[in-house]
């Protein structure tokens, strides 16, 4: 039994690896396209093309800097949940190779109240490295969540303004979309 669980374990986790690393995105996400302004496409507006098109290009930029941020973070949480389980499952296994099953016959049954020293401190950092890969996935978590919903938001942004300067007959209009873009795209 002392063998089967460990290849049972770690067979496991291999196999979780192989599985996230080949028929899953690991939580990474592509950006989506944006759609520029052709030559004539604002129409009768005074707002040129060029200017649109930067802003538009500006956005393009921070929205994708964002979702590649949110990949790092999603990616390194997927690989921390992989140490995670490594360093709990050999947690088990360093328990499970000094414990001993309850003898029927209390002459032959032995003390196991203290494990050696060696498994001790590798108990101890195990379960350490543990905790701190734990608080690291979710702070990953939260920051990848973050990152993903800040790119989504500058993608909406971009599509209604785009939509908004396309609707307007106003340069005022138009203007004030551009303004607000810049001003989103800044922060």
């Amino acid at each position: 039994m002392k063998k089967i669980v460990p290849i049972i374990l770690f067979s496991g986790l291999f196999l979780w690896i192989i599985y996230s690393i080949f028929f899953t995105d690991l939580g990474l996400r592509e950006s989506p396209r944006i759609l520029m302004f052709g030559s004539g496409a604002i129409g009768n507006l005074s707002i040129s093309v060029e200017e649109a098109n930067t802003v538009f290009i500006s956005a393009k930029n921070r929205m994708i800097a964002l979702n590649d941020y949110g990949r790092l973070f999603a990616l390194l949480h997927e690989i921390g949940s992989w140490l995670v389980f490594a360093t709990t499952a050999g947690i088990t296994l360093i328990s499970g190779f000094y414990g001993q099953s309850p003898s029927t016959n209390k002459a032959k049954k032995k003390s196991v109240s203290t494990l050696p020293n060696n498994a001790i401190r590798a108990i101890s950092f195990l379960a350490a490295f543990a905790a701190v890969m734990t608080a690291f996935n979710n702070i990953s978590t939260s920051k990848y969540e973050q990152y993903y919903a800040k790119s989504d938001n500058i993608y909406e942004l971009i599509k209604s303004s785009r939509r908004g300067i396309l609707e307007t007959n106003s340069d005022a209009v138009a203007s004030e979309i551009i303004d607000k873009l810049r001003l989103e795209i800044g922060r």
